[in-house]
């Protein structure tokens, strides 16, 4: 491992994703306990020089929420939202660029929820467990962001929050 920079010049954050789209690295949204939680969009092509696609991107500021880079887009589900409690969200937003975005929905099939893992396989992108008010582990996927398939109620591991997926 080698530090590219120790300044980068977006704010110090937690609960925020990061995704690799159209060359570049990307960081969506977060929270700490200077600013709360936020909606900011910042993107990188060598980790060193950061540029920030907006401040204020149109979904609301939230942290533990999911993305994924899917058909050309990046993507955002659910998460958190509220100045001083976790209200959880279900909505799906997509942008080509991280300045412009579309709400594909405002409430998807699976429940409100935040702490849930996302990733790409098989042509869909997949939402796994998290949180909706107790720990899950149902399964869902989309090949459109608005359409949402249930796969399983309950997948054969414990629920959970705060994980990660991948696809390989």
């Amino acid at each position: 491992w080698q530090e590219v920079t120790c300044s980068a010049p977006w704010a110090t954050r937690g609960g925020h994703t990061s995704v690799a789209h159209d060359g570049k690295i990307w960081i969506l949204g977060g929270a700490n306990s200077t600013d709360g939680k936020m909606n900011d969009v910042w993107h990188s092509s060598d980790g060193l020089d950061w540029t920030e696609a907006t401040g204020a991107a149109p979904w609301s500021a939230r942290t533990s929420h999911a993305s994924v880079a899917f058909n050309g887009k990046l993507w955002v589900l659910g998460g958190a939202e509220g100045t001083s409690s976790y209200v959880r969200t279900h909505d799906v937003w997509s942008s080509t660029d991280g300045l412009h975005w579309t709400e594909e929905v405002a409430s998807a099939s699976w429940s409100t929820r935040y702490g849930h893992a996302s990733t790409v396989s098989d042509g869909k992108m997949w939402v796994l467990g998290g949180y909706d008010g107790g720990a899950k582990s149902d399964v869902w996927s989309s090949t459109d962001g608005i359409h949402w398939t249930q796969a399983t109620a309950a997948a054969p591991w414990a629920a959970r929050l705060y994980h990660r997926a991948v696809a390989h």
